[in-house]
């Protein structure tokens, strides 16, 4: 079983919706913007795993949390043998540029400022494939961010800080 580093109930009932999402999807293509140490992308790999493997592409603006990602995505990799990891380091949104094309899922989860999140995700809304997903962490706090989501389509989940999906 893979360690997952999460600090809440509600982060668990955020990552085992956006992980239902995954499976549902049958994402081939993930992101994480902000991953911080992996712990979503640990999850995020296991059910990428149950649906045939694929890859996942993290950014963030820190070497050493993307060290420590790294690190986190090796111990557990027993767990997720068919996935593929890539690191970017760079800040969000220049660094969306790295990420390929044809994505199924991304999560945002870094700077937590509206105007930054409206902007990711108009930068990724190209870049994903039909039925991909856009999901984002504290829509709640502040509000801005929900509304980076609702404005472009997107469902508000509003347990704990929030959780935004955009399903296209």
């Amino acid at each position: 079983m893979p360690m997952i580093p999460i600090h809440s109930t509600t982060e668990q009932v955020h990552l085992a919706r956006m992980c239902s999402i995954i499976q549902d999807i049958k994402a081939q293509k993930i992101a994480e913007l902000g991953t911080h140490i992996g712990g979503s992308l640990i999850a995020f790999a296991v059910a990428l795993q149950t649906v045939g493997g694929g890859e996942v592409y993290a950014i963030d603006h820190r070497a050493d949390l993307l060290e420590r990602t790294r690190s986190n995505f090796e111990l557990n990799k027993h767990a997720f043998p068919d996935v593929t990891l890539h690191l970017y380091e760079g800040a969000c949104p220049e660094a969306i540029a790295l990420l390929p094309e044809n994505l199924d899922f991304v999560f945002i989860d870094d700077l937590h400022d509206g105007e930054h999140v409206a902007k990711e995700i108009d930068l990724l809304l190209p870049k994903m494939n039909i039925g991909g997903v856009i999901a984002g962490h504290d829509t709640k706090n502040p509000p801005a961010i929900g509304d980076a989501f609702t404005t472009r389509g997107g469902t508000l989940f509003p347990a704990g800080y929030g959780l935004g999906v955009i399903y296209l």
